[in-house]
């Protein structure tokens, strides 16, 4: 059920911005243009920005599929949705990509009908409580069973193996994997 003209605003918006453009701005920036088949959500109702945020997002990895038939890519994180060449075409078509937890999710349609908005609201009250604990970076690292220094790359493969492991959708525990969501936010920034 993709919107064809949604894809080729995100492709046209995406090819100005080469080094990336945040979720926010880029709503901004749908909502501005009349032929756009998006307007930007009421960024104070967290039900109407959450089915907002995962139309454009479920569209960002459609493109994504898109965008590796013709060796290109996207990097997609609310911060900084980011379109660039892969570095070797032929290698990239022909190596199994890895599981990409949060492209199945948003890929996956049925996960926007399940969610309520009181699931979506435990979902963000579990949140703020974990940015809220006072030692929370070093049950991080023990979560991810890792020691910094980290880079980036094993970070995130760590994650993204944590995200299969307890990914509600593979049977997996809801809470478990909001930790690993949460860790992850907070740990991002640390790695090198």
């Amino acid at each position: 059920m993709a919107d064809d003209r949604l894809l080729a605003h995100l492709d046209i918006i995406l090819r100005e911005h080469r080094t990336g453009i945040s979720e926010y701005e880029l709503m901004q920036r749908l909502d501005a243009e009349p032929q756009a088949p998006f307007t930007r959500p009421d960024m104070l109702d967290s039900w109407v920005l959450f089915r907002s945020h995962f139309w454009l997002f479920h569209h960002l990895y459609l493109l994504k599929l898109q965008l590796g038939s013709v060796g290109e890519t996207l990097d997609i994180v609310a911060t900084r949705i980011c379109r660039f060449h892969t570095q070797d075409t032929a290698s990239t078509q022909t190596e199994v990509a890895p599981a990409d937890p949060m492209q199945e999710y948003y890929l996956d349609l049925d996960n926007l009908v399940r969610e309520t908005p009181d699931s979506l609201q435990a979902k963000l009250d579990a949140f703020w409580r974990g940015l809220q604990a006072p030692d929370k970076v070093h049950a991080d690292w023990a979560l991810f069973d890792l020691k910094p220094p980290v880079s980036a790359p094993a970070l995130r493969q760590r994650y993204r193996a944590l995200c299969q492991r307890h990914h509600p959708d593979r049977g997996g525990d809801a809470v478990q994997f909001q930790q690993v969501q949460a860790a992850y936010a907070r740990l991002k920034p640390l790695a090198t």
